[in-house]
């Protein structure tokens, strides 16, 4: 498990299913089935589980962890079987369904303890740590590393695709780690980036030295959506913990990103990026994929399959897009309706809310530790449920589907062992 928490990032993978026909004819990575390392890691990991149950070395019941966050996500998976039913390209429904199935194992690992909360954070971390020093690199030498068996990327100014920044007549690659797009790393160095204030809180040393680097990292990304969440979730987690908002760890904060951004030249591309827009287009193409959407789902409200969205978008839209904008609506809520429709959609929102409301009534009890990760835990919820605003890959991408499972086996774990004095009282 502790290699599985630092590989999943390495998008190390073989390609064992693809469409025959695509409207392009090129290849779809959305309607495409990979066999990750991370998955090789999570089933070598439910063997030895096994094996350590049926050997008599575990004696500890199995968990459900808290049953409400449980019942949510097994009726989330539920909708994804459902959408096969209606699915055109019904394989590539199925496979996205399995994927998930393969997800919920790491769920179940996650919350009977296989690896205690601050150990899995720990591992997780350093996983971020060496992401980060590959976008470094990435940044300063304006394209890939060479790090091709690690799954990096392909990265050049000069390639289609590849996530860019257009400033004072150069064309900036951002960062990719080994994730699939900046976006996708950003948000999670964001949640990284609070968990690691949990863990190191009171270790000023390795605080200030991990979180100057992720930092750095995330400036890297120029991921607007990933900013946004920082912004948002540091007045959150401040106001939850404190019970007011401390304006000098945010000014403290603010100092070191600024120190950064001095330091490596960024100032004049952040505030083309942030506040004058860089790219009219990336806008354009966003209310288009919007606009398609909601044309699907009038069209199909028991969805289309899981997976099906960018095989079938073109039939919505009143231009012909180029391959590689062939991709997800950018918002999660319209694309699980899309792809498995009200029913999927109502699921997602329950399993949000659920969680929401598990967290918040236990933020009312427990010692400063457990209260401390639940204002954690409700900090990186909320950041979730912005992102999901604004892109897809918590639902669509490997990296971001295994983070969104970590983070609610995390949770439920640990609302799951609050109840236990109560259950014993």
């Amino acid at each position: 498990m502790k290699f599985f928490l630092v590989a999943f990032p390495f998008q190390i993978r073989a390609l064992v299913f693809n469409m025959n026909f695509f409207p392009t004819g090129n290849f779809n990575e959305y309607a495409s089935f990979f066999i990750y390392l991370g998955d090789l890691l999570l089933l070598f990991a439910c063997f030895f589980y096994g094996l350590a149950i049926l050997r008599g070395e575990t004696k500890k019941e199995f968990s459900f962890g808290s049953w409400q966050i449980t019942v949510a996500l097994l009726a989330f998976a539920a909708t994804m079987l459902l959408s096969v039913f209606f699915a055109e390209y019904w394989q590539v429904a199925l496979l996205q369904f399995l994927r998930f199935v393969l997800l919920l194992l790491l769920y179940f690992l996650l919350i009977n303890d296989l690896l205690e909360r601050k150990e899995v954070l720990r591992f997780f971390l350093y996983g971020l740590l060496a992401q980060s020093l590959i976008a470094f690199g990435q940044y300063i030498f304006q394209g890939s590393l060479g790090l091709r068996f690690l799954g990096e990327p392909i990265l050049s100014s000069d390639l289609p695709g590849v996530a860019k920044i257009d400033f004072a007549g150069m064309k900036l690659v951002r960062a990719y780690g080994t994730f699939p797009h900046p976006n996708v790393f950003g948000g999670i160095l964001v949640a990284g980036i609070f968990w690691l204030y949990y863990l190191y809180r009171k270790n000023l040393h390795l605080l200030g030295t991990i979180g100057v680097i992720l930092l750095m990292a995330l400036l890297f990304t120029f991921s607007r959506s990933a900013f946004l969440a920082l912004g948002g979730g540091l007045l959150v987690l401040f106001s939850l913990h404190e019970g007011k908002i401390r304006w000098k760890y945010l000014l403290l904060f603010g100092c070191v990103a600024l120190f950064l951004i001095v330091l490596f030249n960024l100032e004049g591309v952040l505030i083309q990026r942030v506040f004058l827009g860089d790219d009219p287009k990336s806008a354009l193409e966003r209310l288009e994929y919007i606009t398609a959407g909601k044309k699907m789902f009038f069209e199909h409200p028991f969805g289309v399959g899981m997976g099906n969205f960018t095989l079938i978008m073109q039939n919505y839209l009143g231009v012909k897009l180029s391959p590689w904008l062939l991709q997800p609506v950018h918002n999660v809520y319209m694309l699980m309706s899309n792809e498995a429709g009200f029913l999927g959609v109502t699921a997602l929102l329950v399993l949000l809310g659920v969680t929401f409301f598990r967290l918040l009534k236990a933020s009312r009890s427990g010692d400063e530790d457990e209260r401390i990760f639940t204002a954690v835990s409700i900090t990186i919820l909320l950041i979730l449920a912005l992102i999901s605003l604004f892109d897809h890959y918590l639902l669509t991408l490997y990296g971001g589907q295994v983070f969104f499972v970590i983070y609610l086996a995390l949770v439920s774990a640990s609302l799951n062992k609050s109840l236990l004095p109560r259950r014993k009282s």
